[in-house]
């Protein structure tokens, strides 16, 4: 039974931890692209609105240099109004570069987001905790670990619009070794809660999917705390 146990780890701690493995690599970058994008647009439609206006005055002093034209004496009200108009495009005219600034800035920022590197090795050349982790979820969610790199790169590419080179992410035999830590892990866990242990009761639940049957096989500590020894 204990060696049944021990062989069952594999979904404890790791499965709890795992889950926001692939989030934590991703979600940042992406929000932060998310925030930039929607502040970039009301930049733009900010703009957009300066551009209208600009346009509209444009008009007006046309109109209003046509009519100095076709005075044959000096009218001081419509020299007024063109002086006027003239100003009011000027300010529009220095809001919009300003906006334009703001927004090269902006589009700056989100480029240097999507081209940061994404470090997955620590200086001892050993993977990231992050990456670990990831493994050792896409592995639980049966992905087989030969394609556990390939998946990573694919989130990476069309989620993010970034890539990694294969020599940056585990290779199958890397993947299966970081597994079985993971397993080792979840051993060593068990093993210190039922040492501690003064009872504990081990309890199974069954359920039908796809006309399989799955059993959940489950271990309540004296604690209360309740741990899954995962499905068979």
């Amino acid at each position: 039974m204990t060696e049944k146990l021990k062989d069952s780890g594999l979904k404890l701690k790791t499965v709890t931890n795992e889950k926001q493995a692939l989030a934590d690599i991703i979600t940042p970058s992406t929000e932060k692209v998310r925030i930039i994008s929607e502040k970039r647009n009301r930049e733009k439609s900010k703009i957009l609105s300066l551009q209208k206006s600009n346009s509209y005055f444009r008009n007006e002093i046309k109109s209003l240099r046509l009519k100095l034209k076709e005075k044959e004496f000096f009218v001081p009200d419509v020299a007024e109004r063109c002086n006027d108009k003239c100003d009011n495009c000027k300010l529009i005219k220095s809001q919009i570069l300003d906006k334009e600034n703001k927004i090269a800035q902006v589009e700056e920022d989100i480029d240097e987001i999507i081209n940061e590197s994404i470090q997955t090795k620590n200086e001892d050349g050993s993977y990231s905790h992050k990456v670990r982790l990831c493994v050792m979820e896409l592995v639980g969610l049966e992905v087989a670990v030969e394609k556990v790199s390939p998946v990573i790169q694919s989130v990476l590419r069309h989620i993010l619009g970034k890539s990694l080179d294969r020599s940056d992410l585990p290779n199958p035999s890397t993947a299966q070794a970081i597994v079985d830590e993971g397993h080792y892990i979840a051993k060593t866990f068990i093993s210190e809660k039922l040492n501690k242990a003064e009872n504990w009761g081990l309890g199974r639940d069954g359920t039908t999917q796809k006309k399989q049957k799955i059993v959940d096989t489950s271990i309540t500590l004296d604690s209360g705390d309740v741990i899954s020894l995962g499905f068979n």
